[in-house]
């Protein structure tokens, strides 16, 4: 069974997109697609995301490069408009079946992307 990393990416004071990371671990764990784990970057306190980066008026070079990086490894997104009312404080969708299903999607393409690169890394080397 794949193990996914979900990055709880934001930061700011009442962030409400950590209840996304939360969801996609139950929703993964639930429905047997995978392990997760949430990498909460509150916890470890990165000095460099105190804004979103479109807000940022100079970014570092490095905050660009790890940007790149993130959208080239990274094929599938899940965008989630007024999180607020999408989800609760935890994790839970306030449309299951909707969620669910757009989820799903979301998810299937991602494991497919995950297989394809395990194999052209085989294939390759």
């Amino acid at each position: 069974m794949p193990h996914i990393a979900i990055i709880s990416s934001s930061v700011r004071t009442g962030r409400a997109s950590h209840r996304v990371a939360l969801y996609f671990k139950k929703f993964l764990e639930n429905n047997g697609l995978a392990t997760a784990e949430v990498l909460d970057l509150m916890e470890y306190q990165f000095p460099i995301f105190d804004e979103r980066l479109k807000y940022q008026k100079e970014p570092s070079a490095e905050t660009l490069a790890f940007a790149e990086k993130i959208k080239s490894t990274v094929p599938a997104m899940f965008p989630v408009p007024k999180v607020q009312a999408a989800f609760d404080e935890s994790g839970n969708a306030t449309d299951p079946a909707g969620t669910d299903k757009r989820a799903a999607k979301f998810i299937n393409e991602l494991l497919w992307c995950m297989e394809a690169k395990k194999r052209m890394v085989g294939y390759l080397t």
